[in-house]
């Protein structure tokens, strides 16, 4: 005999979530985007710019790097970053010889890799202001680890 009782339990809290106000709110809000998002996604894709939301949003991630290497604010730095970016995939796909997919294709990881060099220098930085032992660095595990100059190894 099979136990459907599991089922029966997980139905029922399921069911027990849409009776808080947010669940519900959140429920509408995606059956509304569901159907906007339906027809957008057409032309998104007859523009070949099916790759643009991953690869602007993944470059925020370089301005918010950026923003903590610099000492400011990086919501600033984020949006002027995937600003920046985009604006480059946008002229490169227009100007250059490069579909736009493949401007995407090139910002994306671009950005990702200077944001984790951004990052590694930020706590490198900061490390290196407040520890006074030039033969230690912070590395990305928050462990300190024992190394022969700051420079020798990678970041993190």
């Amino acid at each position: 005999m099979i136990n459907v009782q599991p089922v029966i339990t997980g139905i029922k809290t399921m069911i027990d979530m849409f009776s808080l106000q947010f669940m519900q709110n959140a429920f509408l809000a995606g059956m509304m985007l569901s159907f906007v998002l339906a027809v957008v996604s057409f032309f998104v894709v007859l523009r070949r710019l099916s790759f643009i939301g991953v690869g602007v949003a993944h470059s925020a991630f370089g301005g918010v790097a950026l923003g903590a290497l610099l000492g400011i604010s990086p919501t600033l730095t984020a949006i002027g970053f995937a600003v920046v970016v985009s604006n480059a995939i946008g002229y490169i796909g227009k100007k250059g010889h490069l579909g736009t997919d493949t401007a995407i294709g090139i910002f994306f990881p671009l950005a990702m890799a200077m944001g984790v060099i951004f990052i590694g220098r930020s706590f490198w930085v900061s490390f290196w202001k407040h520890s006074g032992n030039h033969q230690t660095r912070f590395d990305c595990h928050c462990s300190l680890r024992r190394v022969g100059t700051p420079f020798n190894s990678a970041v993190f």
